[in-house]
């Protein structure tokens, strides 16, 4: 008998000798101190109790570490203490809140009514900051710039309350601005308050002296403005269909003063108002008018037997 042929892909004779696969090491670029020796083991698959499959590496297998523990070696910035870094977080914090808080303390400051005439009163009246020990009482300041000067004088001075607050009254003649200011006490910073605008208007002080109003009469009509405008002038108005038109302009003398005697004919029949007008003629006040002035012209004698 012959010898069995051979199977295809198969070979006859010793069986081979199953060889372990050689060991291959490399190092990881690592510091010294860091270094791992990693070497591919031979796949061992089985069974487990639920007949799932499992894979184990073999024995000498080292696990290669993730890219977030590498990241973590590779950074020992993130290997820092937990209450460390809530440490910086909480110095960072502050130190914003103290740069978004910056500069002293500042007062605020009302002017009521913001425009008065001259002889009337201003109310001022403010607060400052909003720390409880250094509300009150501490000494402030009420300054005044006149215009159209650049300077800034003191007129008065007082105590804030315990809250804060403060309070003030003046009579200025001219227009101007205020502001306070609190000088720094004891463990409080120096303060002060934008400055507050306060117009002040002229008064136009006018009357009318007349024996009769009657057609054909010229009763006097006299005006003081104050403060002093000598040399400027103001108007006499009458109103029309059109509103207040100027009849007259007069011109105010030393003591600020000036007169008129306007005359009243038969079409002046009945109620006359007029009234004065000073208009801003200097950067120191605000316009100003007079108050209107009612006239009942009536018939004189020889027009009623016409």
């Amino acid at each position: 008998m012959g010898s069995p042929p051979a199977w295809p892909g198969r070979m006859m004779g010793r069986a081979p000798t199953r060889h372990k696969p050689p060991t291959v090491e490399f190092t990881q670029s690592l510091p010294s101190h860091q270094a791992r020796t990693l070497a591919p083991g031979r796949r061992i698959d089985r069974r487990g109790s639920d007949h799932s499959l499992e894979r184990a590496a073999s024995p000498g297998h080292n696990r290669s570490s993730s890219p977030a523990e590498e990241g973590s070696a590779l950074h020992p910035a993130r290997n820092l203490p937990i209450a460390f870094v809530t440490a910086l977080v909480l110095l960072a914090v502050a130190a914003s809140s103290t740069a978004e808080a910056g500069g002293p303390p500042t007062a605020s400051l009302v002017a009521s009514p913001p425009v008065i005439t001259v002889g009337d009163v201003v109310q001022l009246s403010g607060s400052v900051g909003e720390d409880p020990s250094c509300l009150g009482p501490r000494p402030v300041q009420l300054e005044w710039q006149q215009a159209p000067s650049a300077a800034w004088t003191t007129i008065t001075s007082s105590d804030t309350a315990a809250d804060g607050t403060f309070s003030f009254s003046d009579g200025p003649q001219y227009s101007g601005a205020y502001r306070v200011t609190l000088a720094a006490v004891g463990g409080c910073l120096a303060a002060g308050s934008d400055p507050v605008a306060a117009g002040v208007r002229v008064l136009v002080d006018s009357s009318l002296i007349a024996s009769s109003l009657t057609a054909g009469s010229c009763p006097t009509i006299h005006v003081t403005v104050s403060p002093d405008k000598s040399g400027q002038n103001v108007d006499l108005q009458r109103p029309t269909g059109a509103g207040w038109q100027t009849v007259e302009t007069l011109a105010l003398d030393a003591s600020s003063s000036a007169s008129t005697s306007p005359c009243f004919g038969w079409d002046d029949i009945g109620v006359v108002r007029l009234r004065l007008r000073w208009t801003q003629q200097d950067q120191l006040n605000a316009p100003g008018i007079g108050i209107v002035l009612a006239l009942r012209i009536e018939k004189a004698d020889w027009m009623r037997h016409i």
